[in-house]
C-alpha cells in the first residue's frame, strides 16, 4: 500500500478529507484495520446502512450467481427483481428498467418519458421540469435541469437548462406565504411553469416526494403531490418521482413513497440501488 500512497495526488476521483487507511476485514458497520484499530463505517452510505459489511446472506447469493455465469445469460435474476419491485410499490403490472447507478436511472426515465409523449401525443420537444431545490444525479443533464448551486454553480455550464418552479419548502418558497407554511396550493407554480413553456413542449415534471440531499429531508405538503399529478394529467404531461431509498427512509417517508407510487400519482417511480443489497442496480 505504501508504494501507491506516494502517488495519491494523481488520483482525482477520490478526494475524501480523511486519511487513507488499510482495511483487512469488516463486519456489519465495522472496518478492521491492519494496525488493529476498528473503525465505525459512517461514510459508505446507503448500502452499508441497509446491508452492512460482509453480510453472509449477500455473499452466498453472489457466490451462487457467480458460479453460474458472470456476464450475459438469461434475465431470470432481473425478472425476479422486477417482479419484487413492482409488488413492493403496489404496481404489479408495470414495466421496469434496471440500470447501474442512480444518475443513469433518472436519465433512462427521462428518455422513456420523452419517447412516450412523442409517440402518444406527437410532441416535438421533450422539456423536463424540476424545482430549484432538488437533486436528481451528477450528469450534465441532471445537474443542469435543477440548477444545483453546490454541484453546478455556474449557469454558463448548464447549456440553457435550469429549474422551472420553486420547491414547496421554506428555504425557497417560504417568503411567498406570510404567516403560513407551504401547502397544496403551491402546486400552482408547477402549472404556471408548464403553461409558460406550452404543454405541447413539456414531456414530464420531475419531482421529489421528499427532499434529501440538497435540503435536509423536507417533506412535501399534504395534498401537494396529488395536485401536481392532477395538473400534469390535465396537460398530458408525465409525472416522474425523484428516487427514494427503501430501507433507509423513515416510516413516514416510506409511506409517502407508497402513496406517491399509486396511480394516478406517478407515471414513473425510480427506486435507488439500496434495494439491491450490495449490487450496483437501480430501477
Amino acid at each position: 500500500m505504501d508504494q501507491y500512497l506516494r502517488q495519491r495526488e494523481r488520483l482525482l476521483t477520490s478526494s475524501r478529507p480523511l486519511p487513507d487507511f488499510e482495511a483487512v476485514g469488516s463486519n456489519g458497520p465495522w472496518l478492521h484495520c491492519a494496525d488493529g484499530r476498528r473503525i465505525f463505517d459512517g461514510s459508505s452510505g446507503l448500502l452499508c446502512v441497509n446491508v452492512g459489511q460482509g453480510r453472509p446472506a449477500v455473499l452466498s447469493r453472489i457466490e451462487r450467481q457467480f458460479s453460474r455465469y458472470s456476464f450475459g445469460g438469461a434475465a431470470v435474476v432481473q425478472l425476479e427483481l422486477m417482479d419484487r419491485l413492482c409488488q413492493a410499490v403496489g404496481r404489479p403490472e408495470d414495466s421496469v428498467a434496471l440500470t447501474t447507478c442512480g444518475t443513469l436511472g433518472v436519465e433512462v426515465t427521462v428518455g422513456l418519458a420523452r419517447n412516450i409523449v412523442r409517440a402518444r401525443d406527437g410532441k416535438r420537444r421533450g422539456d423536463i421540469l424540476s424545482s430549484n431545490l432538488s437533486y436528481h444525479g451528477n450528469s450534465m443533464f441532471t445537474l443542469g435541469v435543477v440548477g444545483n448551486q453546490i454541484r453546478n454553480s455556474r449557469p454558463e455550464d448548464r447549456y440553457g437548462l435550469g429549474p422551472a418552479f420553486p420547491a414547496p419548502y421554506p428555504p425557497t418558497h417560504g417568503h411567498a406565504h406570510e404567516g403560513r407554511r407551504c401547502d397544496a396550493s403551491c402546486a400552482g407554480e408547477v402549472a404556471q411553469a408548464i403553461d409558460s413553456r406550452g404543454a405541447e413542449n413539456v414531456a414530464a415534471v420531475l419531482i421529489e416526494p421528499i427532499n434529501g440531499t440538497t435540503g435536509g429531508a423536507f417533506v412535501s405538503p399534504d395534498g401537494y403531490l396529488r395536485r401536481v399529478a392532477e395538473i400534469c394529467r390535465e396537460r398530458n404531461v408525465l409525472v416522474m418521482g425523484r428516487p427514494l431509498d427503501p430501507g433507509r427512509e423513515s416510516p413516514e417517508s416510506l409511506a409517502r413513497l407508497d402513496y406517491f407510487a399509486q396511480r394516478p400519482m406517478a407515471d414513473a417511480v425510480p427506486i435507488r440501488h439500496s434495494t439491491s443489497v450490495g449490487k450496483p442496480t437501480r430501477a
